[in-house]
């Protein structure tokens, strides 16, 4: 009896480790399709959040960006205010381990300006508490060039002189990144003539671990078009 019994075990323990495979192959294909809609739903309630929690107190800064410097500057000839968001990745040496979409609220705004750069940032570093918002003044004021940051530029705002020589765009978005605009520029600014100083301020709203498409290759991202809110 017992050994005609035998024969049916490998079968049978074939057949559970049958049934296993397709379990986890069902579940991997289960999540292959549904990790990228559960995590665009994640960042774009995460930006939400961000949003809700920081847009206000980020707008009250701005304005007081423009009522300080109004004094050297005058009145702003336009600015663009919103957020951009991005998808980004996390490296080990030369290999990418992770990704997350990461978006940052940001005001650009415009001043046009007749002045050197070395002019207009020592007069904006004599106005009162323009080192705790814009950063240090350079040492050398041989290195306050057009095109270029004015200040060392502090976590949340980079000031620099801006014309239409200089290499790339006013903006300065991220490749990549989308930009979802509350408030636009005028066509005209900056224009094609003429300098600006640009004062360019910005916050982290929200960052959203993404991981890895579950793929048996190299770290692939779950989605590569940022998640926005319309």
């Amino acid at each position: 009896m017992r050994s005609s019994s035998a024969p049916g075990r490998p079968r049978r323990t074939l057949r559970v480790i049958g049934i296993g495979v397709a379990v986890l192959l069902a579940g991997w294909l289960v999540w292959l399709v549904a990790q990228p809609p559960i995590l665009q739903a994640r960042a774009r309630a995460d930006l939400a959040a961000g949003l809700d929690a920081q847009r206000a107190s980020f707008e009250a800064s701005v304005h007081e960006d423009a009522r300080l410097l109004a004094a050297e500057l005058g009145e702003p000839a336009g600015r663009q205010l919103g957020y951009t968001c991005v998808v980004a990745h996390s490296d080990q040496g030369w290999m990418v381990v992770r990704y997350r979409q990461e978006c940052t609220l940001r005001a650009v705004t415009f001043y046009p300006t007749t002045r050197t750069p070395a002019e207009t940032e020592a007069r904006i570093a004599a106005l009162p508490s323009a080192e705790q918002r814009f950063g240090k003044r350079w040492r050398d004021p041989e290195s306050v060039q057009r095109c270029r940051s004015l200040f060392y530029s502090t976590p949340t705002t980079a000031i620099r002189h801006w014309d239409a020589d200089c290499r790339g765009n006013a903006l300065r978005t991220p490749i990549g990144a989308v930009w979802v605009t509350f408030d636009a520029l005028p066509q005209d600014v900056p224009g094609d003539k003429g300098s600006w100083v640009v004062v360019d301020r910005a916050a982290r709203v929200s960052t959203t671990e993404l991981g890895c498409r579950p793929l048996p290759v190299f770290c692939v991202e779950p989605f590569d078009t940022p998640v926005v809110i319309d």
